[in-house]
């Protein structure tokens, strides 16, 4: 028997708890974890959502999109980016903009952020730890996107100094963080500063990985996060050669998030290299520069923010709600199928019992520690990541 220490109570269990050196600078709560959990986190409400709001647009083609032309009644017409305009996974934002819908992200957002509280982290597995963070991650950025729509660029969202992803909107074990703090500073110092990791965290953007439309669990996140890596990189949105300039284009995305190439060229020239397929290959090897300038901020939605011009012939996106709207079904290879948010808003409502997201076997372990809790009448306390990190380094220092 080995005795932990939770931030709200003390149990005394059986696991074997693992906290690596890499993870010294993360809060307590988040190290370690159990090499033989086989404890798993409940994603169905998230799983359904995702699969009714996410459009795959299949893996790319790198096909090029013809230039727009006006439309009848105007001389006018809308301009879009010709390289990535036919590429990536898309939203159905435009389903979430009524107040009776909007919650519904925001409510499993914050459900996870209470599971370490319920659950300490250590008690799963590294892989199951990774999928929570990164679902946590992106039901959050979804809900700020949603908050925010209807709006056409998410440049300033992403990169301001004042970014909703600087907010420490988020409390998870006491502690307060920000999505740039789960991106940036826990998962690379929890699980490595591996680059496939950059694909788990959604955008919003054209020119980013894509949402998958489900969610990421801890037996299989690794493969989806080599899958959406391949997917990317194989992609006008992640690469493009440019033959006439000798020149290979990749994705802005890499240098907003060069912490994870900390040889820069040398590591984002191996990464690519290890995902990139077909004749993309012979052009990087033998290109003479590489510029990390694609981007589309456009945001990823199916055709709500869209500017349309003229009016009297019906030729525009909307035909593409319709009909994926048609569809009956949602099948494993990303399919869209009808979304009743008035149902969703029932299901979602049954996601809100205690310890739902946990097994019965869970559930029992639960109870057995909350039974502690209360005969130990422990206190959870508020902290801030930054500044518990700042105060271990003048400790140490």
């Amino acid at each position: 028997m080995k005795k932990i220490i939770l931030s709200a109570f003390v149990a005394i269990i059986g696991f074997s708890s693992v906290a690596a050196a890499d993870e010294a600078n993360i809060p307590e709560p988040f190290r370690g974890y159990d090499r033989s959990s086989t404890y798993a986190i409940n994603y169905d409400d998230y799983t359904y959502l995702l699969r009714a709001s996410v459009l795959n647009a299949g893996r790319s083609s790198r096909a090029i999109a013809k230039a727009g032309k006006a439309k009848t009644g105007t001389r006018l017409k809308a301009n879009i980016n010709k390289l990535t305009a036919l590429e990536g996974n898309r939203f159905l934002y435009e389903s979430f903009k009524e107040d009776d819908h909007k919650h519904h992200f925001r409510n499993i957002s914050e459900s996870l952020q209470k599971v370490p509280s319920e659950v300490p982290l250590k008690l799963f597995s590294k892989d199951e730890q990774l999928a929570y963070w990164l679902n946590l991650y992106n039901a959050t950025i979804i809900a700020d996107i949603i908050d925010e729509y209807p709006i056409r660029k998410l440049e300033d969202f992403l990169t301001d100094s004042d970014s909703p992803l600087k907010e420490k909107k988020l409390t998870v074990a006491g502690v307060k963080l920000s999505l740039n703090d789960i991106k940036y500073k826990i998962v690379p110092e929890k699980f490595g500063y591996s680059p496939v990791l950059i694909y788990g965290f959604y955008q919003g953007i054209i020119a980013a990985p894509n949402i998958l439309n489900r969610a990421f669990t801890g037996e299989t996140v690794w493969d989806e996060l080599d899958r959406n890596a391949t997917n990317f990189v194989n992609s006008n949105r992640g690469t493009f050669a440019d033959t006439k300039k000798k020149t290979f284009r990749v994705s802005s995305l890499y240098e907003r998030d060069e912490v994870f190439f900390p040889n820069f060229d040398e590591d984002l020239n191996r990464h690519i290299l290890q995902h990139l397929e077909g004749s993309m290959r012979y052009d990087l090897e033998n290109a003479k520069r590489v510029r990390t300038n694609i981007s589309n901020w456009k945001i990823a939605d199916v055709y709500g923010t869209e500017r349309q011009y003229g009016g009297g012939v019906s030729n525009n996106a909307a035909a593409l709600i319709d009909s994926a709207g048609r569809q009956e079904q949602i099948d494993d290879s990303g399919g869209y199928g009808n979304i009743n948010l008035t149902v969703t808003s029932s299901f979602m409502a049954q996601r809100a019992v205690t310890f739902g997201r946990f097994s019965p076997e869970m559930i029992t372990k639960l109870k057995t520690m909350h039974a502690e809790h209360l005969s130990n009448s422990g206190k959870v306390s508020i902290t801030d990541l930054e500044a518990e990190t700042n105060e271990e380094n003048n400790d140490r220092n």
